[in-house]
């Protein structure tokens, strides 16, 4: 397992990220006279339209309030007791006994025992929830007493745990056919006390926690409909943290403040159709790949703070990388004398990705592979519709995934979109191999050689890992951006 990588740079030095930069306000650090505040508030562009941990695996209100059977230590991998204590597998690596944490109670008072795993987990399978992508291994959920649950895998699942760590917990009794009957009660260290459906959300310390007490007992979660908003709300005070600002923000905050950068779990990914269409011919994709300049799109469009992708879905720090894989480097030329070679020139592709972001990245992709000889057409759709095409079937020969690590940092997650836009038996067998392997040094092995595959046929074009802009205000310490679209609370604190 590799480490995170975790650099700081200052104002005035060159911006590099590998992916999330927070801007931090702490030039001049707080005294010891100075008194630790009883609130704080966040403001962020991701938006909450109803509470419902069942139906998501990020949120920064889901990680206050919501706790799930077991975490994962990024750093090793390995599963870290949360609402479960401790847990063992059968011999037959499909079996799972569980020993929940006892003592424990929702918010609502009402005590937390295995009716409330068993019910979780199986309405997010039956209502399809987002979790359920990751727990289509799980056969069976079962109570064996108050405080012990057993889940049955269909074939050995190596990644259980880290799947088990997107799945949050709820109240069995606040369930109704519309939903939850109220503002939610989960086990966490912060309660919900006000919701506003896309504008705010007010936490409150949990009083009867079975954990450490968060650091500050009062946190508001304010939304704003862009960055630039944020960013204003941000400059005037009005916000204490800034969450997901975008890369301007980088020019106009980083001369006067510290700058700290930390990995966010975040690819790009866009990938090709191997299947139908100009990509079908390996020597295309290799064409394409060469006419991409992602050090120029990382300079222009993250303000240098982005990081280039390495010729392989993952960074640093997620398992499965490997340092002896690198991207093709950057040559036009060639690119071009391999689409005339293959009598492509002037062959017509299209590019999907969603409307609503990265218009100026696809736009000048476009362009590069137009260099190349290609006749390129961008299909900006709505993001429904782009939903629909990246979990389903598309005609898209080039179409913008996106990837993020968070909460499973590991090649897998990118694995399991390539065999939708690639069907080769080749590719399915190397696959396979890395899903069972119950061995972690024998199935890091098995990642690198599917990924060096990946690489080889140019299964992906690659550009960049996006960086996501964090800011925090004089005298507030403990934000942690590199989880992403999520912030953890609990080690916040503010001195006023």
């Amino acid at each position: 397992m590799n480490t995170p990588r975790s650099r700081r740079l200052f104002a005035g030095a060159a911006l590099s990220l590998a992916g999330v930069l927070a801007v931090s306000a702490c030039g001049n650090s707080a005294g010891s006279d100075k008194a630790a505040a009883d609130s704080v508030s966040v403001g962020s562009i991701v938006s909450t339209s109803a509470i419902n941990p069942l139906m998501s695996y990020y949120g920064t209100w889901l990680l206050a309030a919501y706790e799930p059977l077991v975490t994962v230590d990024r750093a090793t991998g390995e599963g870290q007791p949360s609402l479960a204590e401790s847990w063992e597998i059968a011999e037959d690596n499909l079996t799972w006994s569980f020993k929940l944490r006892e003592g424990v109670t929702f918010h609502d008072g009402s005590e937390f025992t295995a009716e409330d795993v068993v019910f979780s987990l199986t309405t997010i399978k039956e209502k399809g929830y987002q979790p359920a992508t990751y727990l289509t291994q799980v056969e069976s959920v079962t109570a064996l007493g108050d405080y012990e649950v057993q889940i049955v895998t269909s074939e050995p699942t190596p990644l259980l745990l880290s799947q088990l760590s997107l799945a949050y917990i709820a109240p069995s009794d606040a369930w109704t056919e519309e939903g939850f009957n109220s503002a939610g009660a989960g086990t966490g260290p912060y309660e919900i006390s006000g919701f506003d459906a896309g504008q705010s959300i007010t936490l409150t310390a949990n009083e009867d926690y079975w954990g450490e007490a968060p650091a500050t007992p009062n946190v508001t979660l304010r939304t704003f409909s862009d960055q630039t908003s944020l960013q204003s709300a941000f400059e005037a005070g009005e916000v204490d943290i800034a969450h997901q600002l975008g890369p301007n923000a980088i020019r106009v905050l980083g001369g006067n403040y510290d700058v700290s950068t930390e990995w966010g779990g975040s690819l790009n990914f866009f990938q090709f159709n191997a299947d139908k269409g100009a990509f079908a011919n390996p020597e295309l994709r290799r064409a394409a790949n060469l006419a991409i300049d992602a050090e120029a799109l990382t300079a222009s469009m993250t303000a240098g703070a982005g990081e280039p992708e390495d010729g392989q879905l993952a960074l640093e720090g997620v398992t499965g990388y490997s340092p002896d894989i690198t991207r093709p480097e950057f040559d036009p030329e060639e690119a071009k004398k391999i689409v005339e070679a293959e009598g492509a020139t002037g062959t017509e592709i299209t590019i999907t990705g969603q409307s609503s972001q990265n218009k100026n990245l696809y736009e000048a992709m476009g362009q590069m592979l137009e260099a190349a000889g290609f006749k390129v057409n961008l299909n900006l759709v709505e993001i429904a519709d782009w939903v629909v095409q990246a979990r389903g079937t598309t005609d898209a020969d080039i179409l913008y995934r996106g990837l993020s690590f968070n909460g499973i940092y590991d090649i897998d997650r990118g694995f399991t979109t390539i065999s939708r836009m690639n069907s080769s038996e080749e590719w399915a067998a190397l696959y396979g191999a890395t899903r069972n392997e119950m061995d972690s040094q024998k199935r890091e092995e098995l990642l690198i050689k599917a990924s060096e595959y990946v690489n080889e046929q140019n299964l992906a074009l690659w550009t960049f890992a996006a960086p996501a802009v964090g800011a925090v205000q004089d005298g507030v310490e403990g934000v942690d951006f590199s989880t992403g679209l999520s912030l953890y609370l609990t080690d916040i604190t503010k001195t006023s």
